[in-house]
């Protein structure tokens, strides 16, 4: 074996200790760095202020395994912040205000509406087409 042929292997052992030790420093100073607080949802109070002084906020939680669905009445310009669970993956769906959403049994879908007009809206689970419940927006 001559010395070119040692040395090769050598060299390359270097370099890849070299990558393992700037790896390990790497993922030690990400460890390090503070996470910062995660950020408000985007109905915030300043978004909030900007509504009427005649709209409401109204919360809802629905499941997704009820025998009648339920139906949600608001006014228009009223904001809905609707949490809806179920006990598999799946999606919901508003088809005429082209929402949709994913949710599952630890990851609830939230949905933040303001419906643009009055009406009524079917709350669908995607896929399957069964109403899961019903938004009536009245006039506001």
């Amino acid at each position: 074996m001559s010395g070119r042929d040692y040395a090769e292997p050598v060299a390359a052992r270097r370099l890849l200790i070299i990558l393992l030790v700037f790896f390990g420093v790497s993922i030690l100073a990400a460890a390090l760095i503070p996470v910062p607080p995660p950020t408000e949802r985007t109905t915030s109070s300043a978004t909030r202020t900007e509504t009427r002084a005649s709209s409401r906020i109204l919360e809802r939680t629905l499941g997704t395994e009820a025998p009648r669905p339920p139906v949600i009445r608001l006014a228009a310009g009223d904001f809905l912040e609707l949490t809806i669970r179920s006990r598999r993956v799946r999606q919901v769906e508003i088809p005429r205000l082209g929402v949709l959403e994913d949710l599952g049994p630890y990851d609830p879908a939230t949905l933040e509406l303001a419906p643009p007009q009055a009406g009524r809206y079917a709350i669908r689970l995607a896929g399957s087409g069964r109403v899961i419940a019903r938004l009536e927006v009245g006039p506001g």
